[in-house]
């Protein structure tokens, strides 16, 4: 038996469309072998062939997996949450710092396994202090491909406010949240950072609460990567500082 699945849209002609799906269609691809799609904040030095020509602006949002444009804000349902931490050296000649220290998990470091002790986390004027980043695997509103959102660098203080809402909310993809960008200045310098609003109203529906729960179950027992987890990803973004992608 086959069942059929509805397309909502076309892109040639807008049109519903219906395709027929066997109920053992599978690609059979190991979820170890997959790189979850970023949904990434644009500054205004970020350069990206995959949107050249898309008067990309920067505050704005871009998915170079699914090539999304968000003009400044998205809406998405949160799946699951992830912490990484790294700890930097000196400036190069090139002005870029070095990861000497990585952590998966954001609790132990990865070279040795010891506990990260929290004093470490604590600023140092040369930079050389652990920073954590903050990882969302998000369902986009209007999408069926799940995407991860970091806060990281200027954008991370504002991940504890999220989390106070996530400790209070089951399941965490019960209502649509509301990420946007904002525009801060610190030394001269201009930049975006990522926050997030609780939307307690806009509850998800019956098809996208399923398609959660499933990626959900799905992501459970396995390693989730995105190209912002990677430990050399980001290696200059520290407040008021430029931010590369």
């Amino acid at each position: 038996m086959a069942k059929k699945a509805e397309v909502v849209k076309n892109g040639v002609n807008n049109n519903d469309i219906v395709m027929t799906i066997p109920d053992d269609y599978s690609m059979d691809i190991d979820r170890s072998d997959i790189k979850i799609p970023s949904i990434l904040l644009w500054q205004k030095m970020s350069d990206m062939p995959e949107f050249e020509g898309e008067n990309v602006r920067a505050g704005m949002f871009v998915n170079p997996v699914t090539g999304d444009v968000y003009e400044g804000s998205f809406e998405g349902a949160i799946i699951r949450y992830y912490t990484t931490a790294r700890k930097y050296g000196e400036k190069d000649k090139d002005g870029r710092k070095e990861v000497v220290r990585y952590s998966r998990d954001g609790v132990h470091w990865d070279d040795d396994g010891s506990q990260i002790n929290p004093s470490e986390f604590r600023w140092t004027d040369d930079g050389t202090h652990a920073v954590k980043s903050y990882h969302y695997l998000v369902l986009p509103k209007g999408s069926t491909i799940p995407s991860m959102v970091t806060f990281k660098g200027s954008s991370a203080k504002y991940a504890k406010s999220l989390n106070a809402n996530l400790m209070f909310m089951r399941p965490s993809w019960r209502s649509w949240f509301k990420f946007f960008s904002v525009q801060e200045e610190k030394n001269g310098n201009k930049y975006h950072v990522i926050q997030a609003k609780a939307q307690p109203k806009q509850m998800v529906d019956e098809e996208n609460a399923a398609l959660a729960l499933d990626l959900w179950q799905s992501t459970g027992q396995t390693t989730v990567s995105s190209s912002d987890m990677d430990k050399d990803h980001g290696a200059e973004e520290f407040d008021g500082d430029k931010v590369n992608y």
